[in-house]
């Protein structure tokens, strides 16, 4: 059996990863969530993140062997650890993720992309130091197709996203991400974005983002099972 090693988005943390945890662990896989710097239960001031925090906690808890999985924004720094540690990871996986070049950051993925549907829910704090997300809307972008009880609960656990580790460019030791899909690879015919619009694959209009396919449905949203 395999172990997993889960890594939340912006504004999450590992309390997301539960109900996919429990099913991992039905099936005999060992599945470990962690909570990034300022995330979930992590007590670091959001003043003090860095991407070099985010990349140091991945691996501090990369073992030999690990499925590393990458939610949304932590497939920057997921690549930065699997790049510097690509002897412990056996996948890496992007779900629903960025897959940055050397020099690309998660702010500069954004904005080439065409499509922003996360933008309008947007909020920057004061100092800007952090954003957080428009608790009207979110249930909408981040958890439609999830109960009641689990929308109320991930409102009352978002946490404020620091800004500076996505402003970050990362640097990677070959020049490129570590780990790709193979030139083969086949797309499933019915492959939708996280909000249910249009095809999603890698492409210019997305650069670096892998969005949601019908294949990765009951993972892309950790809280829905």
């Amino acid at each position: 059996m395999a172990r997993f090693l889960l890594v939340h988005g912006a504004a999450h943390g590992a309390w997301c990863w539960r109900a996919l945890s429990a099913e991992l662990a039905a099936l005999g896989h060992e599945a470990v969530a962690i909570d990034l710097p300022s995330h979930g239960d992590d007590p670091t001031p959001v003043g003090e993140v860095t991407l070099d925090a985010y990349v140091a906690a991945i691996l501090a808890a990369l073992e030999d062997e690990t499925v590393l999985v990458a939610h949304s924004m932590a497939g920057v720094p997921a690549t930065c650890a699997a790049d510097r540690a690509p002897g412990r990871v056996a996948r890496l996986v992007y779900l629903c993720a960025y897959l940055p070049r050397d020099g690309d950051s998660v702010a500069s993925l954004q904005r080439r992309q065409a499509e922003r549907p996360l933008r309008p829910a947007v909020r920057v704090a004061p100092d800007r130091l952090s954003f957080g997300f428009d608790p009207a809307l979110a249930p909408e972008i981040f958890y439609h197709d999830c109960s009641e009880a689990r929308i109320a609960e991930a409102l009352d656990r978002m946490s404020p996203q620091p800004i500076a580790p996505t402003e970050a460019p990362v640097r990677l030791e070959g020049g490129t991400a570590p780990f790709r899909p193979p030139r083969s690879a086949r797309w499933p015919p019915a492959c939708t974005s996280s909000s249910g619009r249009g095809d999603t694959r890698p492409s210019s209009r997305n650069p670096g983002r892998w969005r949601r396919c019908w294949t990765a449905s009951r993972a892309a949203d950790p809280l829905t099972h």
